[in-house]
């Protein structure tokens, strides 16, 4: 029993000292429908690498430059623009590798209201999966 307890402990700590960098998250990511489809939505896609990332909501890419992605806490956080401005503000969490990698998190809508350009009004929860596994 003590050393089914030990070999536990162990490898819960392995677990848990395993780092987030940028390099969890880079890929081509595609969603998967965890929480259910957004009704008018076709699909999303998140492409990830050291110089850009971008987001495309059914055929509309928004370009999140690099300058404005944040690894707070172990969650990403990623802001993505239009030519009107910041418009999408994607925050997540990635899990796994190779075939069990997944991103979890929620899409926040910005901007959209004249006298409130980078107010947040509205949003879904959002989930991906790895494109290539």
């Amino acid at each position: 029993m003590r050393c089914l307890l030990l070999i536990t402990l162990l490898f819960s700590e392995i677990a848990f000292s395993a780092s987030t960098t940028k390099q969890t998250i880079t890929g081509s990511w595609v969603s998967n429908d965890a929480y259910g489809r957004l009704e008018g939505r076709a699909n999303s896609e998140l492409f990830v690498s050291e110089k850009k990332i971008t987001y495309t909501i059914d055929s509309s890419p928004f370009d999140c430059p690099i300058e404005h992605f944040k690894l707070i806490d172990e969650v990403f956080h990623i802001r993505c623009f239009s030519q009107y401005g910041e418009r999408i503000h994607l925050v997540l969490s990635a899990h796994g590798g190779g075939k069990y990698a997944a991103a979890f998190g929620f899409e926040f809508w910005k901007g959209g209201l004249p006298d409130k350009p980078d107010a947040i009004y509205g949003g879904v929860p959002v989930s991906f999966e790895l494109r290539n596994k």
